[in-house]
């Protein structure tokens, strides 16, 4: 009964600690994203006007952008859509027709960024196909996951950014479809990071590392029949199953 009782303590002690670690993280996360999470709830605080449902612009943006950012957002839905089979999360859209804009939102000189299941940050740099269906993969990961393993890192980064390179279908780190092919460009092998953090300060100086992990998802959903295999390792892994069980699928 003591032991009982002692390890009843211990657990305690444990769900207060995780509760403690997981608020810490939380307030970090805000704080480090608090602008663009700012702006996502009051757009027009920011400068952003709406143009369509969840979009919103910098205030004097041409028309002509205006369009091209629909016209790809629309392109970019169509990739999520054939790749997930559906699209379950539907973030809201900040569009910057200058790249000032984006700074002052913290997105530095970046073309694009996300945060979590709930803002897509654009700037002038990413209103293209590709980056807008990369960014809205990772937005989709998120979600799916839910906000929990989101903060944890429970998926690792290079698997999110590798699914994210095949959805957006980028030339520069993955060949054409091939049939019952891989559609490498680099050896998988090696140890990639698992961290976003580390994976973007190597991104930076390695920017390979992309067709890295798009090469090893790519090669990991051929032998379990194409992209289904990563809807289903993101419920399984919303259900509490861990990454590297659910990655051992057969």
């Amino acid at each position: 009964m003591q032991a009982t009782g002692v390890r009843a303590v211990w657990w305690a002690v444990k769900s207060v600690m995780l509760i403690l670690v997981l608020s810490i993280l939380c307030f970090g996360i805000l704080i480090w994203k608090a602008k663009p999470l700012a702006a996502a709830v009051c757009p027009g605080c920011y400068g952003f006007e709406r143009i369509g449902s969840g979009i919103y612009v910098q205030h004097g943006m041409s028309i002509a952008q205006q369009s091209l950012a629909k016209r790809m957002l629309a392109l970019a839905d169509d990739r999520i859509l054939e790749f997930y089979g559906g699209i379950e999360y539907h973030p809201r859209m900040l569009i910057c027709a200058t790249q000032e804009c984006i700074g002052r939102l913290g997105g530095g000189d970046a073309a694009s960024g996300s945060v979590g299941a709930f803002v897509l940050l654009l700037g002038p740099k990413g209103i293209n196909v590709i980056e807008i269906s990369h960014e809205l993969s990772l937005i989709e990961v998120s979600g799916r996951i839910g906000l929990y393993h989101s903060i944890m890192g429970t998926v690792p980064a290079w698997y999110e950014e590798g699914v994210a390179v095949l959805v957006s279908d980028d030339p520069e780190f993955i060949a054409p479809v091939r049939a019952n092919v891989d559609r490498c460009l680099a050896d998988p092998a090696g140890i990639l990071p698992v961290d976003m953090t580390k994976w973007l300060d190597e991104a930076d100086e390695y920017p390979f590392i992309y067709a890295q992990a798009a090469c090893r998802v790519d090669q990991w959903m051929l032998a379990r029949g194409g992209s289904s295999a990563v809807s289903r390792l993101l419920a399984r892994v919303a259900r509490g199953e861990t990454f590297e069980s659910a990655y051992s699928e057969h």
